[in-house]
């Protein structure tokens, strides 16, 4: 609708559809070999961070104030960096210079930009394993007996039960060899049954 203003929202999405395009569409094997490696790189990093979601995610959690300068940044480059390419046709030797420094500038913030997203994206994803961890303790906890809980909560508890079981539980305790005590009252040796005594010479 002509003349309606753009929502922060939409002004954020329009950008970041347009560093996207940038570097999506650049043209490849246009440009000097050391910058040709850089853009390619930014093609595939802004392919990848699509697909993992980043459009979205930045739709439900907002940039924060690092990431923001950077994504404004990037978007500044990125045109700076269209523009000037728009600019080599039939262009002097001046407007290559303009779009050569462009592009090292858009190379640098896409870069820096991308790294951003890559933090943002793996910080999500951290938080999604922990909580998939965390509701799994849950579901295996609730189909233990309350014994086999206080066990898996601490360690420490099950050898509290050994050393109470040991301690006269029903179990006997070891001697001092490690073999387990009579049960029945030591009895003497029984007459002559012993060693017979030493006859004198």
């Amino acid at each position: 609708m002509p003349g309606r203003i753009l929502s922060e929202a939409e002004i954020d999405d329009i950008d970041f559809s347009y560093i996207i395009t940038t570097a999506t569409r650049t043209p490849t094997e246009s440009y000097p070999e050391e910058q040709q490696e850089h853009l390619d790189e930014l093609r595939t990093r802004a392919v990848t961070y699509v697909q993992r979601g980043a459009r979205e995610q930045f739709e439900t959690v907002p940039m924060n104030e690092v990431t923001r300068t950077l994504f404004s940044q990037a978007t500044e480059a990125a045109h700076e960096f269209t523009a000037s390419r728009a600019a080599l046709v039939g262009a002097d030797t001046q407007a290559s210079e303009r779009h050569y420094e462009a592009t090292a500038a858009w190379i640098r913030a896409g870069a820096e930009f991308f790294d951003a997203v890559h933090e943002v994206l793996e910080t999500r994803d951290q938080n999604v394993r922990e909580a998939i961890e965390r509701w799994t303790r849950q579901q295996e906890a609730e189909e233990l007996s309350p014994q086999q809980q206080q066990l898996r909560n601490d360690p420490q508890a099950l050898n509290g039960d050994i050393a109470q079981v040991l301690n006269g539980n029903g179990a006997q305790r070891p001697n001092g060899n490690g073999a387990q005590a009579a049960t029945t009252p030591h009895r003497p040796p029984t007459p002559g049954t012993g060693q017979q005594r030493r006859r004198g010479r």
